[in-house]
């Protein structure tokens, strides 16, 4: 185990691809979080995105920084555990925002909806 997770190959093996691949799916989400924060007219639903687009990207940047270092063999910084490292942090921010989106989100987006049909009838 210390030798997968601590040590650096000239060669990229099979689970840094997927590793690659996992950091630039992320880092897909938070562009494509971008993109939907951009369309979204609803505040509740931007700041959702807003947070998806934060984590993500930081996570996805910091993945292609290790992706870099490890494919130029940079002792310690290009070593998988801190990749995996990057995943759980990702990891973490999730099941915190899983926790957000079923506690808060619905209320919050509620009340909104309810502030904006009393302006309609207000105005």
């Amino acid at each position: 185990m210390k030798i997968f997770l601590f040590t650096v190959h000239a060669t990229l093996e099979k689970s840094d691809e997927i590793l690659f691949i996992i950091l630039g799916a992320i880092l897909l989400l938070g562009i494509i979080s971008i993109l939907m924060k951009l369309q979204s007219n609803n505040p509740v639903v931007t700041a959702v995105w807003k947070r998806t687009r934060d984590a993500s990207l930081w996570a996805g940047i910091l993945g292609a920084l290790w992706g870099g270092m490890r494919y130029l063999a940079v002792p310690y910084l290009g070593t998988r555990f801190v990749a995996i490292l990057i995943l759980l942090c990702y990891a973490a921010w999730f099941v915190y925002f899983l926790m957000y989106l079923v506690r808060k989100f619905g209320e919050e987006n509620l009340s909104w909806e309810q502030k904006q049909l009393k302006e309609k009838y207000l105005r």
